[in-house]
């Protein structure tokens, strides 16, 4: 078993800070009617540190630009060469001289000096007592030697956003798009992130990590990623983004997981929102109560750099070539005069950059004040992400599976669909998004009526059920999967060590093509014989049903009877045998009450069987007899409740009812045993929200006022009472 070397904290437990910029004054990021962003500031790197303290924006900093040579002035920086007396040629905006390396001296001739900014920047930071990790760098080996004498000091090297998956990989050729495979695409992003992995590690970069919006920083971490970053915001739900990267903490034993908040460009409400800011503060917290060790703010403090909305830089000049990445500073100088004179707008001056500033040392003085609980919070359930689940995270029936429009455009089925779907219930039951932002659309801050919880990935199936039964009482399969052989022995045996395990019939296929409702018996693992896992075996596809009902006249643990309808479905079941007498029909269809939901005991753990040919996800209908104004996933986010209810932790939340009722989906909550504590949350900055707290046999009523954040003091746990084995 690998051995698990966890970073050594900070004091306050947390790292916490900014990103920093080698600043390109007068120069554009991007152009364009729509997307022009100018950079209105000029300081170096070493001197943004030091208002980094003196702003008190944490204890932590992250830089970007330490291998940016297209301007003179970034180049010398980035070489340093005010060291060797050198200074760059001053860039003359009013004639448009010294603008570009035409103008100026050939910079090549100290290439040998390519990082010695950036290790000036971290020696710096070192003796303001800042950690540092670099973004996208780049150095030469002089001066990667000296990163390993920086000690606790340099945290690692991000790769940023720079793989994701593509058709034109070594797997996958564009006059081969029939014959595209999930597995080639996974395999083929695996192979390119293990490559750059593998040089950055032999160059002496140190821990890697990388900070990416996408849904599958688990085939990065696959590729060697020691250390997943969640572009959050950009990944609009924060507690999912958390329960993949804690997730992959756990299951890989990494040495810390961390969030990437990219507020200023993706929070999508206008600044005139009196929201906007709030929910900064929220997106901190929550990551913070959600077990995160690294936060990092993108942007926004120092100068603003998005340009959406009501956006401060929508209202400097606009400059248009036709390309937005066109911006070649002698095409455009002479409009500088005229966007200097917005500066103000967007500068570090600016009341925008001044309220991030605000936020952020608010954040840190409150961390420093209280500390960071030590340790994760505990989790009972794990939402399975299947082997060569490549998605976006939540059904966008527009987006094609890992970017391949081109085949998409071919077979429909590559568009995200019912899989997909089946996150977008998970997210409605354990991260439920209610209306706290006004008017604007609330994707990001959640509650957790059931607790936080993990997101397991079984990429290319290399996962043990050790790992699992030592991790997760309950095991719930969503989106897609394509099983294996070596998947449905690890689930077995899962299961007969006391696991619960809740999936369905389409996640036992081998299919990689997409076929989610056209896979044939032969593509099913063991030819569709599920008897030692599910107690049934499959003979085929079966009949369409249209209603789904419970089995006798009163409810059972689903909540559902006969007089209880979820439809109007239109899909097919599988035909069955069932092999075991003792398994327990918990939900069928309405005429001829064929199985649709069983539940068979094995070993010391339980299975529960959706027996449709479609994934779960296609089961959110609810608009039969007894249907309710918000169905909430249908009868298998039904079934997700059921299943999270039975494995409640030692710490949970009811509403007066003794469920997780709506005043739950309000609050988010979590317990670190590690410290004995307990965090609560209310998100909702309008109103107050109350809820009934049980922490090992122990009852409270607690009433939290709108936006209060709270902690309680309960039990802490030795090593080996814990949950989880971390």
């Amino acid at each position: 078993m690998k051995e698990w070397v966890k970073l050594q904290l900070p004091e306050c437990g947390l790292y916490f800070g900014t990103g920093v910029y080698d600043s390109k004054e007068n120069c554009l990021t991007l152009s364009g009617k729509s997307r022009t962003v100018w950079v209105p500031e000029n300081l170096t790197l070493p001197e943004w540190l030091e208002r980094v303290v003196r702003d008190n924006q944490g204890n932590t900093a992250q830089i970007w630009g330490c291998r940016s040579l297209r301007t003179p002035v970034n180049t010398y920086r980035c070489f340093a060469l005010e060291d060797l007396g050198i200074e760059p040629p001053i860039p003359d905006w009013e004639n448009g001289k010294n603008l570009t390396f035409e103008d100026g001296p050939d910079y090549k001739e100290y290439m040998n000096r390519y990082g010695a900014g950036m290790i000036k920047f971290i020696d710096k930071a070192k003796s303001l007592g800042i950690y540092t990790m670099v973004l996208c760098g780049e150095a030469g080996e002089e001066w990667l030697q000296q990163l390993r004498d920086k000690g606790k000091w340099y945290l690692g090297y991000d790769i940023g956003e720079c793989y994701n998956f593509g058709l034109e990989g070594k797997h996958v050729k564009m006059e081969e798009l029939e014959s595209v495979t999930l597995g080639a695409l996974a395999k083929d992003l695996r192979e390119r992130v293990a490559e750059h992995v593998k040089r950055r590690k032999a160059a002496g970069w140190g821990v890697i990590m990388s900070t990416n919006a996408g849904f599958h920083l688990d085939y990065e971490v696959a590729g060697g990623v020691d250390v997943p970053v969640q572009e959050d915001i950009a990944f609009p739900n924060l507690t999912i983004s958390s329960a993949l990267g804690r997730g992959l903490f756990r299951q890989h034993r990494l040495p810390f997981w961390g969030s990437h908040i990219a507020h200023e460009h993706y929070s999508m409400l206008p600044f005139s929102s009196r929201y906007k800011f709030p929910l900064l503060k929220a997106a901190f917290l929550l990551k913070y109560m959600h077990g995160c060790k690294m936060i990092i703010n993108e942007s926004g403090n120092w100068y603003l750099q998005s340009h959406y909305s009501d956006h401060p830089m929508l209202r400097t000049p606009r400059v248009e070539f036709g390309n937005i990445r066109r911006r070649d500073p002698r095409d455009f100088y002479k409009m500088v005069p005229e966007a200097r004179r917005s500066y103000p707008l967007i500068d570090y001056r600016s009341p925008v950059a001044r309220k991030y500033r605000e936020t952020t040392a608010e954040f840190y003085e409150f961390v420093r004040k209280h500390g960071t609980p030590a340790g994760q919070p505990e989790t009972t359930v794990a939402v399975v992400k299947g082997n060569y689940d490549i998605c976006s995270g939540e059904e966008n029936h527009n987006m094609a599976i890992a970017g391949a429009y081109p085949v998409a455009e071919k077979n429909p089925l590559w568009f995200e669909g019912p899989p997909e779907h089946g996150w977008t219930i998970v997210q409605e039951v354990f991260a439920p998004c209610p209306p706290v932002l006004g008017e604007y659309l609330n994707k990001f801050i959640s509650g957790t009526p059931f607790g936080v919880f993990d997101i397991v990935s079984f990429a290319f199936d290399e996962i043990s059920a050790e790992m699992l039964n030592a991790n997760w009482k309950a095991l719930i399969f969503a989106g897609w999967n394509t099983c294996s052989e070596k998947q449905y022995a690890i689930l077995s045996q899962y299961v007969k060590n006391g696991g619960i395990l809740c999936i369905s019939l389409p996640h036992l296929s081998k299919n990689e093509t997409r076929k989610h409702q056209s896979f044939s018996v032969e593509e099913l693992v063991n030819g569709g014989d599920f008897s030692e896992l599910c107690g049934v075996r499959v003979k085929g596809c079966g009949k369409r049903i249209h209603w789904i009902c419970g089995p006798e006249m009163e409810p059972n643990e689903l909540g559902i009877s006969i007089g209880r309808r979820y439809g109007n479905m239109g899909i097919r079941i599988g035909d069955l045998e069932i092999t075991d007498p003792d398994a327990e029909i918990l939900a069928a269809e309405d005429l001829e009450f064929q199985p649709v939901i069983l539940r068979r005991k094995w070993g010391r753990g339980e299975v529960y069987f959706i027996n449709t040919w479609c994934y779960p996800g296609a089961l959110d209908l609810d608009n039969g007899p007894g249907s309710v104004a918000e169905g909430h996933g249908g009868i298998f986010g039904q079934l997700c409740r059921c299943v999270a209810k039975r494995v409640r932790g030692h710490v949970y939340i009811t509403d007066g009812n003794g469920e997780s009722g709506v005043e739950c989906r309000f609050v988010a909550y979590s317990y670190f045993p590690d410290a004995g504590t307990i965090c609560l949350y209310n998100i909702d900055f309008d109103r107050g929200h109350a809820v009934r707290l049980h922490h090992f046999g122990y009852e409270e009523d607690i009433a939290l006022e709108a936006g209060e954040f709270r902690f309680v003091e309960s039990v802490r746990l030795k090593a080996e009472e814990k949950l989880n084995w971390d």
